[in-house]
Parts: C-alpha cells; structure tokens; sequence
C-alpha cells in the first residue's frame, strides 16, 4: 500500500565566505538561481548552477540547487549523483541529507538507503516535519508499523492538529495494518476509513481504502466501487497514473 505525499523543495541558504571575488561570483549567480526555482523555471536553474559549479567545483549548495532542477527536470539519477556528490563534501548538511533521502523515497528499491539518509537528517534537525513524514511513509512501504508509528508520534507532538487530518489517519491506518498486534487490521481499517470520509475526492485515500478492503479484508466486490472510483478522480493526471493503472488492473481481475 503507497502513500503520495506533499514534499517540499529545499531551501538552500546562500552564504558569503570570505570576501574574494570568485566567492561572490559563486553566491550571485546561486542567489539568482534561487530565484529562478522559486519560480519554477528548472531549465534556468540547473543552467545557473551549472555555471555556478564551473566557478567553485565543490560548492555543496551549487550541487544541491542543481540536484533539485534535476529532480524536476526528470533527470532523476543525475539528481541522484549531484546531492550524493554534496553530502560527500558536507556530511553533517542537513539539506544534502534531506534531499539524497527524498530522491530515494521515490524508488522502492531503495528505501533503506532512504531511510539511513533520512535518519541522520532526522538527528541534525529532529523537528523537521517533512523528514519524518517521508520516514513514517517509508517504513509504511516496508511493512514496518513500529517504526512508522513511532514517527508519526514524533509527528503528532510537534503538531497536535495533524491527528485529525486525512493524510494523517491514513497513514497511521496503515501503519497499524502492518505492526503485528492483535486488533490492528481492525484499528488500521478504521483509521484508513475515517481518512477517506474526511476527505473522499483524495485519489490516494480511495485507493488505499479499496486496498484495505481488497487484499486485507479478502473482500475484492467491496473494494469495485472504490478502484473505479480512483480511475475517474486520476484522469489523465500523471501523479496517479500508477495508481490508475493498479486499479484498472484490479478491476479486470476481480469482475
């Protein structure tokens, strides 16, 4: 069961060492890097952070900065290559950390990798919210209910209003699915069906709950109405297309 979540684009603070004239060549053209990725416009961004690195070859932030216009680029294992590059310069970055965890999330084959990057992000900034919602998400993939619990607890501490919202209970269903207690397929089930009832046009909680109830509850007829239900909300929206397509699927095989 996969959980999309809402990640967001690094901030990467520009700083002045020293006052040569190569260092400010470096942070002017990054400052106006930063510009351009504020506005989206990832060409513009990875060609001035190229021009950056051309500057000052290790400069961990020109790196990063040109990771994430990879990233969004859909150059993914250059982006890939660049915040490794950065984390190797920078070890303790919290940022370069961050983002070689995020791109790792975004491959199931590569979870683990994740997840060891993201911890050690986790320990340089424990408050940091979207670290432990990707490691919550992550040991979710993994069958890991304790671990995501327990980050989600970390969670739920540092915002209190984020118990109740749908993201939330969907992933704590999930996460009581997977943790072997007695009760917890029934409390999971729960969480993940109030999720979907506070928010029912949310593609991912349809189809988490058509999963529930189709490859947990062995219940395929009661999951139907849920998976055509999640190819009309996806449309032609490529975020959901793996969702769309996993649902289709289901459909043929269940009917």
């Amino acid at each position: 069961m996969k959980l999309i979540v809402k990640l967001f684009l690094c901030a990467v603070v520009v700083c002045t060492f020293g006052c040569s004239s190569e260092k400010q060549d470096v942070n002017i053209v990054l400052t106006e890097a930063v510009k351009e990725a504020k506005l989206k416009q990832w060409k513009k961004t990875f060609n001035l952070a190229t021009k950056a690195l051309e500057i000052e070859q290790n400069n961990s932030n020109a790196l990063l900065i040109k990771s994430i216009a990879a990233d969004n680029l859909e150059m993914r294992e250059v982006a890939i290559d660049l915040a490794l590059q950065a984390v190797k310069i920078d070890p303790d970055n919290f940022v370069a950390l961050y983002t070689i965890g995020n791109l790792y999330s975004q491959d199931d084959l590569r979870l683990s990798d994740a997840i060891g990057y993201l911890k050690k992000a986790h320990k340089i900034n424990p408050e940091d919210m979207n670290t432990l919602i990707l490691l919550a998400n992550n040991s979710i993939k993994l069958k890991s209910g304790k671990a995501a619990k327990e980050y989600l607890d970390k969670l739920s501490q540092l915002d209190g209003t984020l118990a109740t919202s749908p993201v939330f209970c969907n992933m704590l269903g999930c996460a009581n699915i997977f943790e072997t207690v007695s009760g917890s397929l029934k409390d999971g089930g729960a969480k993940i069906i109030s999720a979907y009832k506070n928010s029912p046009n949310d593609p991912v909680l349809v189809y988490n709950i058509a999963v529930f109830f189709d490859s947990y509850c062995q219940k395929g007829k009661h999951a139907l109405p849920y998976y055509d239900k999640v190819i009309t909300l996806a449309g032609n929206n490529q975020q959901y297309a793996a969702l769309k397509t996993n649902a289709e699927k289901r459909l043929k095989e269940i009917r």
